[in-house]
């Protein structure tokens, strides 16, 4: 990390794996959360999810929770669904979803 601050470059960070790691969602959103508030800083990105193969439900509540955990104001990105077409799926029905990253990102296996 300090190597990249010193070249001038930012951070892109998400959950290594996939899934939802077992936790439940306020466990997951402080798990997220620590490793931001640790790592990052307000010119970095945070990927909340990495192909989470949860409800568009699951996903907002995760996501508000961690933006309320995040100390700073890293860029939220997300969804990151397995499938371009998920996300899209997702995104389209939910605009509480859509409003809870600030960069709209999906995987596409």
């Amino acid at each position: 990390v300090a190597a990249a601050r010193e070249r001038g470059m930012v951070l892109h960070a998400n959950p290594l794996g996939t899934g939802y790691f077992g936790k439940e969602a306020g466990e997951y959103a402080t798990w997220v959360a620590n490793y931001s508030n640790t790592l990052l800083d307000d010119s970095d990105f945070l990927g909340v999810f990495n192909e989470p193969g949860l409800s568009t439900v699951d996903l907002v509540e995760i996501a508000n929770m961690t933006a309320t955990l995040v100390s700073g104001a890293p860029t939220t990105v997300g969804p990151d669904m397995q499938h371009l077409s998920s996300s899209l799926k997702a995104l389209e029905s939910s605009y509480e979803l859509t409003a809870s990253f600030d960069v709209l990102a999906s995987h596409d296996a």
